[in-house]
């Protein structure tokens, strides 16, 4: 064979030639190879960019099924780690959805993407979290929901669109690849035309030229139709040693093949992980299915659980009910025995047997002591508590003889935290408890705890009922509970015969002040005390008045004699006192006279006519008192008006009592303030004032100081007295106006008095249209205070 080197002019003159044809031609073939390449490779970048596109779309989808698998496992079990597969979904299918986006270059596919976008985020928005606020409100109603057509068909409907967003994606991929397939045969066969034609030229030239154009044209032929027919690792041989450029050729050939063996290669790899990913699908199926199959299941607890639950809400008696909840828990799980324990107030709120299932009440504790046993270890840890064969298993009574429980569980009834109850159950057979029938058990304990607690509640208040109603009738006093509008709500026995007196005469309306008066009944004649209060308690929504009514006929007949009899008493003695005054006086000169003469008897008959004297104008002024308060009692209270100087009678009154204070160590002052004349009975008034500075000077002690106070507050003419004294307590403070009373220190100090100073004072004040008030603290003195009014002040004329 003839090199170039040999005949470099004919091989350039012939090359030249034929470059000059066959450059047309080989520019020909390289651009449809290269063309071919090109087609290629943007075939198989458009066929990975589909393939990506179909991995989001998967991707996309599989976040769809993780948001509507958490919310149907939340729905059923109420748990929150549920959601976490739908929050993540969530967070995760905006960037899904825009990736997507950004993959999917088809007009055809993008047209789907927008209702897909929409169907996703109203089945998101519109189910998903309708269903799962529903569940947080009501679980049957969002077990209803899910278990309705229309989520699932939400569901397909998005599933038949990722699957034709899918099909047009895959169809996209073929039509590329057999483009480019296209692509490489043309561009094969034009170049295997081209090398005939070339050969056929080259045939008319000689030998050597044939040998040096052809042979290296023809393995390069050669490797192009076998990597055409699929041998990716067909390589024209001998490219390395070849020159020029059939040589360079050859080697941009054997390029060109390694570049497409990679690509395949790459192609290859990528079917595998569309592979992988369809395995995973698969496996995802699998996993929903059976999902699906444990959410029937769920679906028929939830179905048992919702009638058991209605059953439980439609019973309010205690004992119906507990015997409900023991029986419907231990059929629920297949125990024959069980028992309930409920807090009972009868027993000191102890744990005690509310109702037994297939064993003897008596063979159990009728009390369950915390920590005693497994049921008291779960009234103590608050959790269910288990065991098998434990030594002291209930027993049951069968038909082949007493029978020990082999497995047992406990389980405490919470309400608000605490435990009210402990629900055990036992099992004959040998078959422990499962970690199912722990959450069935706790479930229905749950669930069946706020109705028994109401149940509890019920029966505890019926019982107080019942023992107030009891202590009600049981009371003397008439006792009823009224409502706004007069109608009786509770009333005890005594009450209830009293009702038509109450309706003749209405309870006034009251807010916040408590009436004490007396009402009589006009057809009996019977006088009743009446006290009424208002009762509000906002929590139980009570609003309304308390109404005690007590027979007080006897005491006012007993009152009215002894008014009588004080009023004949006083009124027939109060003559033989004036008669015995006057001798006295008579008989006191006689003494004094002879006193003066020396003689000590007559001395003597004179103190002893001085202590009658007092005596008898001490039992003269009793007499008067008494006659002063049957006239405030009879109503005939009369005043010798006429223009009264309070600053006069302060000061006769400091100025009579003095000497009594001195005698007790008693510093007794008055501070006066310039006041109007008022209009009064001088007389009445000196005579109240008296009463409470001789009130002040007999309570305070040895030192103490006692001072009247004369002033002027507004249109008020105001007189106080007040003492350092031992104080009045608040209960003697309630009752220290009426008559005859006097306070238990005063009792038990032996203080002289009757009773009547500050009745005579408080009728006195009353009668100038005036106020008296005490303030007292117990041990801390006294402040007695007299409020007249200035508009009866008299007109001074010069």
């Amino acid at each position: 064979m003839s090199t170039p080197e040999r005949h470099p002019r004919t091989l350039t003159q012939q090359l030249t030639i034929a470059g000059l044809v066959f450059g047309l031609l080989e520019v020909l073939v390289f651009a449809l190879l290269i063309g071919a390449v090109r087609s290629a490779d943007h075939a198989n970048q458009r066929t990975n960019g589909v393939l990506a596109a179909v991995q989001s779309v998967s991707d996309l989808e599989k976040s769809v099924i993780d948001a509507e698998t958490g919310m149907r496992g939340y729905v059923i079990t109420g748990r929150d780690q549920f959601l976490q597969p739908t929050n993540a979904a969530r967070a995760a299918i905006p960037g899904q959805e825009r990736l997507v986006r950004r993959q999917v270059r088809s007009p055809d596919e993008q047209a789907l993407l927008d209702p897909l976008f929409g169907d996703i985020d109203s089945y998101l928005t519109q189910w998903v979290d309708h269903a799962v606020t529903l569940r947080r409100q009501s679980t049957t109603r969002a077990a209803n929901l899910i278990e309705g057509e229309e989520g699932k068909r939400r569901v397909d409907d998005m599933r038949a669109q990722f699957s034709a967003i899918r099909t047009g994606l895959r169809s996209d991929a073929a039509e590329s690849r057999a483009a480019a397939h296209a692509s490489v045969q043309r561009a094969v066969v034009a170049a295997v035309a081209g090398l005939v034609i070339s050969a056929l030229l080259y045939t008319l030239y000689n030998v050597y030229i044939g040998r040096s154009i052809v042979v290296p044209v023809r393995r390069v032929a050669i490797a192009a139709r076998r990597i055409a027919g699929g041998d990716r690792a067909a390589r024209v041989r001998g490219a390395g040693a070849a020159r020029g450029e059939l040589g360079a050729m050859a080697r941009s050939f054997n390029e060109m093949a390694d570049a497409l063996e990679d690509r395949d290669h790459e192609l290859e790899a990528q079917r595998g992980e569309v592979e992988s990913y369809t395995e995973e699908l698969e496996a995802q199926r699998g996993e929903l299915e059976r999902t699906i199959a444990a959410l029937d299941a769920e679906k028929t607890r939830v179905q048992m659980t919702s009638a058991f639950g209605e059953a439980v809400a439609a019973e309010a008696g205690f004992a119906p009910l507990a015997h409900l909840i023991l029986n419907g828990v231990a059929d629920a799980v297949g125990c024959e025995a069980g028992v309930l324990y409920v807090r009972d107030a009868r027993r000191g709120g102890d744990l005690a047997i509310a109702t037994v299932r297939g064993v003897d009440a008596a063979s159990l504790p009728e009390i369950l002591m915390p920590g005693d046993g497994l049921a008291g270890r779960s009234a103590v840890e608050l959790r269910p508590v288990m065991g098998s064969h434990p030594p002291e298993a209930m027993r049951l009574r069968t038909l082949a003889g007493p029978a020990a429980v082999a497995h047992e569980m406990h389980v405490p009834l919470l309400q608000a935290g605490e435990v009210f109850g402990v629900l055990s159950l036992g099992r004959l057979s040998d078959t422990p408890f499962g970690q199912s029938d722990v959450v069935l058990v706790s479930h229905l304990a749950d669930q069946s705890g706020v109705a028994l607690s109401k149940a509890v509640v019920l029966r505890e208040l019926r019982r107080r009922d019942t023992i107030t109603r009891a202590v009600l009738d049981a009371a003397p006093n008439a006792i009823a509970l009224l409502d706004n509008a007069g109608h009786p709500v509770v009333a005890n026995e005594p009450m209830r015969e009293l009702l038509p007196l109450l309706r003749e005469q209405p309870v006034p309306d009251i807010d916040q002040e408590v009436v004490r008066d007396e009402m009589q009944d006009q057809a009996s004649g019977r006088i009743f005390t009446r006290y009424v209060a208002r009762v509000q308690e906002a929590e139980v929504a009570l609003y309304g008045r308390i109404v005690v009514l007590s027979d007080v006929t006897a005491r006012r007949e007993a009152e009215r004699m002894k008014d009588e009899f004080s009023a004949l008493v006083s009124h027939e003695l109060r003559t033989p006192l004036t008669s015995i005054i006057g001798y006295l006086e008579l008989l006191r000169s006689d003494a004094d006279a002879e006193a003066d003469g020396g003689d000590p008897a007559a001395r003597q008959r004179a103190q002893f006519l001085a202590v009658v004297d007092r005596n008898a104008r001490r039992l003269l002024r009793l007499v008067g008192d008494l006659l002063f308060v049957a006239q405030v009692e009879a109503g005939s209270l009369s005043l010798d008006e006429g223009d009264v100087d309070l600053d006069a009678v302060a000061r006769e009154s400091v100025e009579a009592a003095a000497p009594r204070a001195r005698d007790g160590g008693v510093e007794l002052t008055l501070e006066s303030e310039p006041v109007p004349l008022v209009r009064g009975d001088r007389d009445r008034l000196a005579q109240a004032l008296d009463n409470l500075v001789s009130n002040a000077i007999k309570f305070t002690p040895d030192g103490g100081r006692v001072t009247v106070r004369l002033m002027r507050e507004d249109d008020r003419a105001v007189l106080e007295v007040q003492d350092a004294g031992i104080g009045i307590s608040q209960a003697d403070l309630e009752q220290l106006f009426q008559r005859f009373f006097r306070t238990q220190r005063a009792t038990s100090a032996a203080i002289p008095g009757v009773g009547l100073g500050l009745t005579i004072a408080q009728a006195i004040v009353r009668g100038h249209e005036g106020h008296i008030s005490v303030q007292s603290m117990d041990g801390q003195g006294t402040t007695f205070r007299i409020e007249l009014p200035l508009h009866r002040t008299a007109q001074v004329t010069a």
